[in-house]
Order: C-alpha cells, then structure tokens, then sequence
C-alpha cells in the first residue's frame, strides 16, 4: 500500500485557465501508471471551503479523472485538522508514505514539520520555508529522523541546464565573468494563481529563486554578499505585496571557480500581450564561452487566433481518447515523478539532480536577506 499525501491544490497541483494541467498530478498520474500497487491519494485542504474549491478544479483535470479510472486508486479529499488530529487512521506504519507539499509557503513549515515527524518523505515546492529558523530547524529534524526531505527546483532537471552543467564540468581553467537572468509574468498571471493567497511577497521569492538555486547547482556556489533594488506598481497587482519588480545582485564564492557576479531581475509587471505565461533568459559569460538560454523559444511556435510559444521541455501533455489515458513528459514531471520513484526504490539520477532542504540554505540565505530590505 502507498499513501500519498497532497498539501494543496492549487495551479501547480491540477492547472488552472492558464495551464490546463498541473505538474503534480501529471507526475502522480504516470507515477501510478507504472506502478502496480494500491495507492491511496489524500489531498490535504485548510478547510471544509477550499475541499470544495479544489473538488471544482480536480473535476477539470484530465490526469485527475485518469488517476480515477484506475481500480488499484482511492482518492479523498480532507482538512488539516483531521490528519493532524487522527494520522493513526491512515495505517502509516504499513505502508510506502510521501508527501508533496504544494500549499502557500507561509503553510510548508508546519506540513513538513508534521510529515517528517511520522518519517515520511517530503517533496516540497519553491521557497522551501519563510525564513532560515525555519529551514535549520526542518534540516535537524530531516537528519534526526533520518527522513528526507527535498525542495522541487525542476529548474536543474531543464535539458538546457543539464547541457550547461556537462560543459561547466569539461572546461577547464574556467573564469566567470557575467551572469544576467531576467525572469518575467504578466501581472495577468499573477492575479490569477495567487487570487485565493493570504500573503505574496515578491517575484523574486517566488520565481527568481529558481536561478539563485540554478547558479549554485551549476558552479557549487554559496552567496557571500547580496545587494537589492526593487519598485511596486500599485495599480497592476490586486494582492498585496512588497514588490513587484526585484533586481538581485548576487555576489558569490565557488571552490571551483573563485568570486563571481550574478545580475537576477525579476518582476510580474511583463505586458498582457505576452505570447507566454513567462518570459525568461539567461546569459553566462566565461574566458572560454558565452552560454545563452531562452525558456520561451526553443524552436517550437504555434498561430491560430494568437501566437504562442511551446515549451514542451517543460511539460508535455498526451492523452489518448481510444485507450483513455494520459501521459506527460518535461523536467517538470521528471523532477517530481523522479520524488516519487525514489520514495518506492531508491534512484540514482534523482539523488544526482535533487535539492535537499539543506542544499537549498544558499537560496534562503538570499530570500531572507531579501525580506531584510524591505524592512530597511
């Protein structure tokens, strides 16, 4: 028997109008495609109010309604309190347990903190936790109870970074002398994922953070000194938050490759007319070579009544109405599938390419640094 326990259900979970499918069930769904064992599916809700919201938005999701059609599947929807209150009703000691912590962030501390209580291993989304109190107190009990718990930085899963990280690897005598990244949502976008949010801070926290947790994965890299500007545009964003354009200069220290720089601008102010959901680049120049990566533009672009461009590297999804099945593929799915996998036999590309909540304290160090300037 394998429980797997969902902490929200929100666009990353199952889509939204913006992405029809999330990667979470996409990863679930081919999850228990090759897997033949029981599996009971338990999405974890705040409250008797958002089971009934994320019940209108399972019902829209094709991986959901495939996950349903297996015999072998038992889903249920409940709040909080009950498994907090009453964990011994879900048989723990019995059976395979992981968690998928989807929720808003302001919630990851308690839910990771409940799931490796009960050593359950724990795939938690950007950012990990609010603070490094937090994040050093989760490591402590992750290595006291000798249960892992990881952070879902698909970004280092990406074919382009895994290119990127083989040609670092190969060169030798290799100097970095510049890295831009600009990371960009329409404010549209913004609105519609985080409308049922109590709190969002800032881009940066929440998409930047991908590239600072890229350049560490990439060069080895700790952060030493970090220097932020950041502006707010009141009209464009209804939730409240601190910033809404975020430029972070990042300075780092690498065993490998010494002092470099990192220029990370982040912001959700993009224009409506977008042809993508973001808009990301990424520029590295080196004594030996000039890396340049675009997310958006990989070659791949569709017209009808609008233009649009095709990251099928990301998430790809195929569902067949003869067999009725569904099938996703992308670094997205291989990140989280590759979670679940190693819950079930232990895999070695996942340890490769994973992030554990203590590889991602450079990442914190920056956010929280982040947070310290708002305040002065």
């Amino acid at each position: 028997m394998i429980n797997i326990f969902v902490f929200g259900c929100g666009m990353y979970v199952c889509g939204s109008s913006i992405k029809p499918e999330g990667p979470v069930l996409s990863s679930i769904a081919n999850f228990i495609s090759i897997n033949e064992a029981r599996v009971n599916l338990f999405f974890i809700l705040k409250n008797n109010d958002s089971v009934l919201r994320s019940k209108k938005r399972l019902d829209k999701s094709l991986a959901f309604k495939n996950i349903c059609g297996n015999k072998n599947v038992k889903t249920d929807l409940i709040t909080e309190d009950k498994l907090f209150e009453n964990p011994g009703i879900f048989k723990l000691s019995s059976s395979i347990n992981m968690a998928l912590i989807c929720s808003p962030d302001y919630c990851h501390f308690q839910q990771i903190k409940w799931a490796l209580s009960y050593f359950i291993p724990t795939l938690v989304m950007k950012p990990p936790v609010c603070n490094l109190k937090e994040l050093d107190l989760i490591s402590e009990l992750s290595e006291a109870n000798q249960t892992p718990c990881f952070v879902e930085f698909h970004k280092r899963w990406d074919p382009q970074f895994q290119f990127l990280k083989q040609k670092i690897k190969s060169s030798k005598k290799l100097k970095i002398h510049e890295i831009v990244i600009e990371y960009g949502q329409p404010a549209s976008v913004v609105n519609k994922v985080f409308s049922t949010w109590d709190n969002i801070s800032d881009p940066f926290t929440y998409i930047g953070c991908h590239y600072v947790d890229l350049i560490s994965f990439l060069f080895n890299a700790s952060p030493k000194k970090v220097e932020f500007s950041f502006n707010k545009e009141e009209s464009l964003i209804k939730a409240p938050t601190k910033a809404d354009a975020v430029h972070g200069k990042i300075f780092w220290l690498s065993d490998d490759f010494g002092e470099f720089c990192s220029n990370i601008f982040a912001n959700w102010i993009e224009p409506s007319g977008s042809d993508a959901v973001s808009r990301q680049q990424l520029s590295i120049l080196t004594n030996k070579w000039r890396f340049e990566g675009d997310q958006k533009k990989r070659g791949l672009k569709l017209t009808d009544e609008e233009v649009k461009q095709i990251n099928p590297h990301y998430i790809n999804e195929i569902f067949s109405h003869e067999t009725n099945q569904y099938y996703a593929s992308g670094y997205a799915i291989d990140s989280i599938l590759g979670f679940l996998i190693n819950c079930n036999s232990q895999s070695e590309i996942f340890k490769m390419n994973s992030c554990t909540i203590q590889d991602s304290r450079s990442t914190m160090q920056v956010l929280e640094e982040l947070q310290k300037s708002f305040i002065n």
